[in-house]
């Protein structure tokens, strides 16, 4: 029998040529699962393991050697400029010479509309703060036990306004010192992790963005635009749950919210952001829903959204406590820094915490780290999310789906009990009715966001699946 590879003549039983080690039947045996395939397969039936160097055409599928498909005639030549191809808009999405003008246009149109997008998240990350209004009217004092409304007043201040309020006073232990501090040390954490992290990804990305127009790399900027505006986002809503309070007494009702410097940040942003994606789909529409299905694609941009209203309802109150008395009636918010006002204001200028409202103090704290956390984990997996909505390949993003699915329950279950030790010890003897219905809601969001991600995986298990046995 002779060989078909080298002509080499073999005994009659032979299997394997004993020249050049083929098989004597041309069938190709895989190197890495050792199944047999057949003479001109180019990848193992089992595991999907190339043989030959041959390209593959992306539009097609022949196998080809060259720099042209035979069957469908695509170039396959990427012209050289500045030491690489020109890829206008930092993904890889292949040489900009075969795009049609349309699609260069929108590309470039996409690529300014994201660094509109980080232009707003940057900027306004230093206006980030919150104002008072008492039946719709702007009032000068917020209800909190942080005397800061802006960003920067934690850098300076802030501490010296308590300073001097302590300062005023004959006697404070320790504890109510810590008391009166610690709102402002975390609103000091949150306000420099917000810059730096929105400073850093705005930065990179527009590193990564002029090196895209000019040719000089071909790195996607996408990842750290969306980090960059979802690092101010978070920022914001972690701001707000540090202030979260609202009042209603009588005829009078005391509302914090975010002042319109932060609001117009928040949506020029969004605006930006979400218009940028757009244009990303379009430009990948045909690659995008030929190799990964509309399915996918729709269902990581509804699990954004579904966490993105999450990721609203953390900076919101932990409850809702309703009195009734003979002095005042009406509901109030119960958040982090509503608790430490009141705390230290029922020590009637003694400056000393009671015992009964330490747990109170120590709970709270609690509550706003979960509240953080749970904020940095949503806005990791909306990030992830996004980002899947127009890559070629959708990447897992269960994880953090999970996590922040995980940090949810723990945000629920700490602000019950945060908001019941703490009411229980405030309105003793008053009848009052607590209400979870922010943390609730979250919960509920988080975890229609959490089945989107699952079933989002799942449609990407099965194509992978697939591919590995076409």
């Amino acid at each position: 029998m002779n060989c078909k590879r080298c002509g080499t003549e073999n005994p009659e039983e032979a299997v394997y040529c004993q020249n050049c080690g083929k098989r004597l039947d041309g069938k190709i045996s895989c190197p890495v699962c050792k199944t047999i395939n057949q003479e001109e397969a180019n990848f193992c039936i089992s595991c999907g393991a190339k043989f030959n160097d041959k390209k593959i055409c992306t539009d097609c599928g022949t196998a080809f050697e060259g720099n042209y498909c035979p069957s469908c005639g695509k170039c396959y030549v990427a012209p050289a400029q500045s030491g690489s191809a020109v890829r206008s808009n930092g993904d890889r999405q292949g040489n900009s010479a075969t795009k049609p003008f349309w699609v260069k246009i929108v590309d470039l149109v996409g690529g300014a509309l994201a660094m509109g997008a980080l232009f707003f998240a940057l900027l306004f990350t230093f206006f980030i703060g919150i104002t008072a209004s008492a039946n719709g009217v702007s009032v000068d004092e917020v209800p909190s036990a942080s005397l800061a409304t802006g960003i920067f007043d934690y850098f300076g201040s802030a501490y010296t306004d308590i300073a001097d309020s302590l300062e005023l006073m004959e006697f404070y232990d320790g504890f109510f010192e810590y008391t009166a501090y610690i709102g402002t040390v975390f609103g000091t954490i949150v306000s420099v992790a917000t810059i730096v992290c929105v400073l850093i990804f705005s930065i990179l990305a527009i590193v990564r963005y002029v090196n895209a127009v000019t040719g000089r790399s071909e790195k996607p900027y996408t990842g750290f635009t969306l980090a960059a505006v979802f690092s101010f986002l978070g920022g914001c809503m972690a701001f707000k749950a540090l202030h979260a309070a609202e009042i209603s007494a009588s005829s009078e009702k005391i509302l914090v919210a975010f002042n319109g410097a932060t609001t117009a940040g928040i949506v020029l942003s969004c605006v930006f952001l979400g218009l940028f994606l757009c244009c990303k789909i379009v430009c990948n529409a045909k690659r995008l829903f030929a190799e990964k299905g509309i399915v996918p694609v729709c269902l990581a941009g509804v699990a954004a959204i579904l966490l993105g209203i999450a990721l609203y309802f953390v900076g919101s109150p932990i409850g809702t406590c309703s009195v009734k008395s003979k002095w005042t009636s009406g509901p109030f918010a119960v958040g982090y820094s509503g608790i430490l006002s009141l705390v230290i204001t029922t020590s009637g200028g003694g400056g000393v915490i009671a015992d009964d409202y330490i747990s109170s103090v120590v709970l709270s704290n609690i509550v706003f780290i979960a509240q953080t956390v749970l904020t940095v984990l949503i806005a990791v997996a909306i990030g992830k999310s996004l980002a899947n909505v127009a890559a070629k390949r959708g990447k897992g993003n269960l994880a953090y789906a999970i996590t922040a699915e995980v940090a949810a329950v723990a945000h629920l279950v700490l602000a019950i009990i945060t908001a019941q030790v703490f009411c229980e010890t405030a309105l003793e003897d008053i009848t009052y009715t607590l209400s979870y219905t922010a943390p609730i809601v979250l919960l509920v969001f988080a975890t229609l966001g959490l089945v989107a991600t699952i079933v989002h995986a799942v449609f990407l298990g099965g194509q992978k699946k697939a591919e590995r046995l076409e």
